[in-house]
């Protein structure tokens, strides 16, 4: 462990880009999910304060578009975020750390928000990004960007320059289940389910992100906090009714938990379970 012994604060986003080249950079705009322990494993801090065109939030045709610099207390505010996705920030985040933790630190500190992420993941959300030694913008799923990160011996020193929602289709609902030690605790398990149904409730699109500690499904060694399935090939064309709701929620219990001292494996994955059942009953109501 150290503590950082430089402070820097670019002008640009090309001089941001290089000085996270140095061997334990990190990139902070806000720091308080990054920098609130006593001790932590920096060399140096990368403060994106005065990148303010990366603190935009705007809708386009092509959908919400969140600065990586923006404060997760400014996507509550915003006129253009959707209520389900705000409520991912607000349910266990308090307002001291929205106030001060970036879009682009959330997607990358260690105890990242499990509810925020798996949402954006269900949404289809996409990361643009710029590393070190390279010109050029990368864009990249928030779900393999998240598993990136995690599966990642060091931190990501990169810039998030941006996350991006596409517009939801007509007739697309969203719902969420979890369950905490309490209330106002982070998640055990969550989940977000993302259907576009038609006028008669039959699927034309269904997306179930679950948060938690899994077994990647790409690498068994590797263990992600978000696992996301794409149910449109099983599904589509079919009623989004109670008997197919069933169906769904018992085809979770094929994921693989990680257990620890809040939940078993067996806890973990009947709460897969039972949690994407009333994420999807919470789509039809």
């Amino acid at each position: 462990m150290a503590l950082p012994k430089a402070y820097y604060r670019p002008k640009t986003l090309d001089e941001a880009v290089e000085l996270c080249q140095q061997e334990g950079a990190v990139p902070v705009a806000g720091g308080a999910m990054l920098l609130g322990g006593l001790t932590l494993p920096y060399e140096a801090v990368v403060d994106l304060q005065d990148l303010q065109h990366l603190g935009e939030i705007n809708y386009a045709d092509d959908g919400l578009h969140i600065g990586g610099v923006a404060m997760l207390q400014e996507v509550v505010e915003s006129v253009y975020v959707w209520d389900e996705v705000k409520q991912t920030l607000t349910r266990s985040i308090p307002l001291n750390i929205r106030n001060n933790t970036s879009v682009g630190e959330s997607l990358i500190a260690p105890d990242a928000p499990l509810e925020w992420l798996t949402m954006l993941s269900a949404l289809g959300a996409e990361v643009t990004f710029r590393e070190p030694g390279s010109g050029v913008s990368t864009i990249q799923m928030v779900s393999e960007f998240v598993e990136f990160v995690a599966i990642s011996d060091d931190l990501f020193r990169g810039v998030i320059m941006s996350v991006h929602i596409p517009p939801l289709a007509q007739g697309t609902r969203v719902g969420t289940a979890y369950v905490a030690r309490t209330p106002a605790d982070a998640p055990i398990v969550n989940v977000a389910a993302v259907a576009t149904l038609n006028n008669e409730n039959i699927i034309e699109r269904l997306i179930v992100g679950l948060g938690g500690k899994w077994i990647s499904r790409t690498d068994r060694n590797d263990v992600v906090p978000v696992v996301v399935f794409h149910l449109e090939e099983n599904v589509i064309g079919q009623p989004l009714d109670e008997e197919r709701i069933e169906s769904i929620a018992d085809a979770m219990v094929t994921v693989e938990p990680v257990a620890d001292y809040r939940g078993s494996v067996e806890y973990r994955r009947e709460m897969a379970r039972v949690l994407t059942r009333r994420a999807l009953q919470a789509c039809i109501e």
